[in-house]
């Protein structure tokens, strides 16, 4: 909001008195025009009889508010700052004093067992101080924030060295003396996941005007999947660093085609199926040998 045009009175006592009671906080740009004000009236870094008053009236806050922003202003132009210090001081600097210091916060909450640290809420039931606080306390200090916690394998003592003899074999000794990570080439990462047919929720973007497909089942059980192999390798390079291969071996489904055995409404007696095809020692073989060796090679 603009300010306001002073007033113009015959004493200047009498403006004091009735800017008194006034409590007004000046906003930044408002401390800034106050001060390039009484900048372009300053004769020597000396203001004319009034002009604080006056400029008082302006902003309808008191003199001796004007009075504070001229004496802040000097002192930091003359401590050595590059730009006029207009700051209000005033955050920080106000209101009520915290009850707890942030010492004696961080003692309080280190004493609550981490079963109870779950979430602000139990925390600030276990401590028994208000969630505002907890709020206040993360934003000063950044080192209390959330962390994520995930279950590991226990490991035994065996486990840990077969674990370490695994890593090492990929470790080869070159004749210098260092040591050379194998290479991993002759490599191919084998995993299966299963996939369904059909999702039971699925999104499409569509205008008012058209009509999303129909899709039924008897059940969300009866909704078939397939187990999916897929396999994975490092790519490869030629001498000159283009590559040759990308490292995607391929995804390939364990069904197999078999005429079906009797006829239903869906289909007649004879006609081709996909199965699932069982992961037996066989089946694996027959996915993984042929496939998998043919396209990594």
């Amino acid at each position: 909001m603009p300010p306001r045009s002073p007033r113009r009175t015959g004493d200047a006592s009498v403006a004091v008195r009735d800017l008194a009671d006034v409590r007004k906080h000046l906003s930044f740009a408002h401390r800034r025009t106050a001060y390039e004000t009484l900048l372009s009236v300053a004769v020597d870094d000396v203001l004319p009889r009034g002009a604080l008053t006056e400029l008082a009236q302006m902003f309808s806050c008191h003199p001796r508010t004007i009075s504070r922003l001229w004496t802040q202003v000097r002192l930091s132009l003359r401590g050595g700052h590059c730009a006029a210090d207009v700051a209000s001081k005033t955050k920080g600097n106000s209101g009520r004093h915290a009850l707890r210091t942030s010492d004696e916060i961080e003692a309080a909450i280190r004493n609550v067992l981490q079963m109870q640290r779950q979430t602000l809420r139990s925390l600030s039931a276990a401590y028994g101080i208000p969630m505002t606080t907890i709020f206040s306390h993360m934003k000063k200090n950044p080192r209390f924030k959330a962390r994520s916690n995930y279950v590991k394998p226990h490991l035994t003592p065996a486990n840990i060295e077969e674990r370490l003899k695994f890593a090492m074999s990929f470790v080869r000794p070159l004749p210098s003396g260092r040591h050379l990570f194998n290479d991993m080439h002759d490599y191919v990462h084998v995993d299966e996941k299963w996939f369904y047919l059909m999702k039971v929720k699925r999104r499409y973007y569509m205008y008012n005007d058209e009509e999303v497909a129909a899709r039924a089942v008897k059940s969300k059980r009866f909704i078939t999947k397939v187990m999916f192999l897929a396999a994975v390798a490092r790519p490869r390079y030629d001498p000159h660093g283009k590559k040759e291969w990308d490292g995607n071996g391929g995804v390939w489904p364990f069904v197999q085609v078999a005429p079906a055995q009797r006829g239903s409404k869906n289909r007649p007696k004879g006609a081709m199926l996909s199965d699932p095809l069982l992961t037996t020692s066989v089946g694996c073989m027959t996915v993984v040998a042929i496939p998998v060796s043919s396209k990594v090679s």
